[in-house]
């Protein structure tokens, strides 16, 4: 499943056809796509996935009431279910059979209350987003998945509510206005590239979020709910780490076993982390083949390790060299899929669109260990004041960031907005979904299935319910799997600290003086003249690449347009200052001038994208029978 839309006017219209195909096309990024789309009163649905129209009508069909009266849609997938469903899994999740058993169960849930309702969305353990229209009260009602895994945006403009999985079909809708958001932008230049909590860069449109219950009807107020919320994790306090492991390792293998159902040719990108190779050990031996990539400059440490661990686990490892093509042939392959991801992707998070023509090649499901390290491992758990949230996001400050007092207060404000829940959630809350979810949602998806185990509900909630000490200091990320995944782990080391998972602090010092005195060795040996290759420990390096001369003149020259959007968000001279600053030392963060190129490019795009898509010849609707 890879896009789905709704369009609900405030009076009925004639033109509801018109409106589906140029909110489908808008979303439509390549011809492997389907789209059908259902006419239901005044409102009209739309899905995208792969495959033909037809077989997208009619395997996606809405479930139906047995009065007629209410229509159930799902778009994405559902791994587990205590409730309606307890033997459902991804592929039958996608069936209409299971689509009525949950619409009558959403029905039983609803007639106690909505919050009866939300419970059994929550018991979804899945990727998804689900659309219920009730006829007779002409609500809408959508909720998204615990996690907001598929991208959701919205508006109310003043013909009607749109709702999509991309802002661009939002944008194809009638009356809803395409104005840059200037504040979208100053946040993304703060902060680490990424906008915060509900925005975009457009100023109309919003994510729905996380865990959500948005409900419309015509010519009305739309109600935004959130339906479950950080601090509903449960305390877990196991009796020893061995005990920790063994539970843990217990909800590993049913994540990724549920992961892994109705996937013909799984695989993954594998990097020299720990997340990526914990998939690769527990996924490749259950699956009936699979297929690894790894990318990054030239002999870094994320191939070299990469390269160990395929070769350990006996699978196929193919290499891609970023920034292929030479210049600027990486750039061309980046700024095509700007449009797609809404401008929501710098252009240093967009290096992964290098690798989607291998993805379409091979796989048809990857199964992806993004912030693997921050569920089970110690990434963020040392989180407590304002001033840690804004060091882990990060703050960039400079004269184009919001100053370091407003950056305080805000990282205060994102804490109280946790309701009670400890202030490592708020990167999970407010960075997470744009850092993580729009590469999976809005790049990845429209190509491949996309299955993320590590946010399975079981796995997540036993590993944030832990104290965390656990994860900091008590080691049970690299205990688990050093005891499970030896081959893999036991010896390879993590690109993160040169040593193997779990190994002793002193083991770490040592591996980090080698390094030091590895450096300044290599660095009196090339004054010599002697040909001496440096250890290459990070796996990008934007720095050259993006200041070679045909990039650097394309970005320049979007940045110093006369016309620029950005000039009205900053002083004047403001970005010219750092750009320069930034192509003669490389002194400004390269998320930094990421962020803007891709701010620009999107909207000097945008409005040629929308007028194509309302171009689009108008398409019929799929069939719907329902009672009178």
């Amino acid at each position: 499943m890879s896009g789905f839309l709704a369009w609900l006017p405030d009076t009925p219209r004639a033109d509801s056809r018109a409106v589906a195909s140029a909110m489908a096309a808008a979303l439509r990024v390549h011809e492997g796509q389907g789209m059908a789309w259902w006419l239901a009163d005044e409102l009209c649905v739309g899905l995208l996935a792969s495959g033909s129209s037809g077989d997208v009508a009619r395997q996606l069909a809405p479930a139906v009431s047995g009065d007629g009266q209410r229509l159930l849609w799902l778009a994405g997938e559902v791994y587990a279910s205590s409730n309606p469903a307890p033997g459902v899994n991804a592929r039958s999740s996608t069936s209409l059979d299971f689509r009525r058993r949950l619409l009558l169960a959403l029905d039983a849930a609803a007639a106690t209350s909505l919050g009866a309702a939300d419970a059994i969305i929550g018991a979804l353990d899945g990727e998804f987003v689900a659309l219920l229209w009730d006829r007779r009260s002409h609500t809408l009602t959508l909720w998204t998945d615990r996690l907001g895994s598929l991208p959701a945006f919205w508006s109310r403009g003043h013909a009607g509510t749109a709702m999509a999985s991309g802002v661009r079909g939002v944008l194809a809708a009638p009356a809803v206005g395409a104005d840059p958001d200037l504040e979208a932008l100053r946040e993304a230049v703060s902060y680490g590239g990424y906008r915060l909590g509900a925005r975009t860069n457009v100023r109309g449109v919003s994510f729905v979020g996380d865990a959500r219950r948005l409900r419309v009807m015509p010519a009305a107020p739309a109600r935004l709910t959130r339906w479950w919320h950080w601090r509903d994790i449960k305390p877990v306090r196991p009796a020893s780490l061995a005990d920790a492991v063994a539970e843990l390792q217990g909800h590993w293998v049913r994540a990724v076993a549920s992961r892994l159902d109705g996937a013909d040719r799984p695989g993954q990108t594998l990097s020299g982390g720990l997340d990526s190779r914990a998939i690769l050990a527990e996924a490749a031996p259950r699956a009936r083949s699979w297929r690894a990539l790894t990318y990054g400059v030239p002999r870094c440490d994320d191939v070299r390790f990469a390269s160990q661990a395929a070769l350990a686990a006996g699978v196929t490892l193919d290499v891609h060299a970023l920034y292929h093509g030479g210049d600027p042939g990486w750039l061309d392959a980046r700024l095509a899929h700007v449009q797609e991801t809404d401008g929501l992707l710098d252009l240093g998070d967009l290096m992964h669109a290098e690798a989607l023509p291998w993805m379409r090649r091979h796989l048809d499901a990857i199964v992806s260990g993004y912030i693997g390290d921050v569920i089970v491992g110690p990434t963020y758990g040392t989180i407590e004041t304002p001033a840690d949230v804004l060091a882990a996001l990060p703050w960039y400050g400079g004269i184009l960031g919001e100053p370091h007092a407003a950056a305080l207060a805000r990282a205060a404000a994102m804490i109280g907005a946790l309701d009670g829940a400890p202030p490592r959630f708020t990167l999970l809350e407010d960075k997470r979904p744009q850092s993580t979810n729009l590469a999976h949602g809005a790049l990845y998806r429209p190509y491949v299935l996309v299955r993320r185990p590590f946010i399975a509900h079981a796995f997540l909630d036993f590993c944030q319910g832990l104290d965390p000490a656990w994860r900091t200091s008590r080691g049970l990320q690299g205990a688990w799997l050093r005891t499970h995944y030896p081959l893999l782990f036991a010896h390879i080391p993590h690109q993160k600290t040169g040593v193997a998972a779990n190994a002793p602090r002193w083991r770490w010092h040592v591996a980090r003086g080698t390094r030091v005195s590895a450096r300044m060795a290599s660095r009196a040996l090339r004054a010599l003249g002697l040909p001496v290759a440096p250890r290459v420990r990070g796996f990008t390096d934007d720095a050259t690449h993006w200041r070679a001369h045909h990039a650097r003149a394309r970005i320049g020259a979007l940045l110093r347009a006369p016309d620029a959007a950005h000039r009205a968000a900053f002083p004047a001279g403001a970005v010219e200052q750092v750009l320069d600053d930034w192509e003669r030392a490389g002194a400004a963060p390269a998320q930094v001038i990421g962020a803007l190129a891709v701010f620009e490019h999107y909207h000097r795009g945008l409005g040629t994208h929308l007028a194509a898509a309302r171009r689009a010849e108008p398409l019929a609707p799929a069939p719907l029978t329902v009672a009178p």
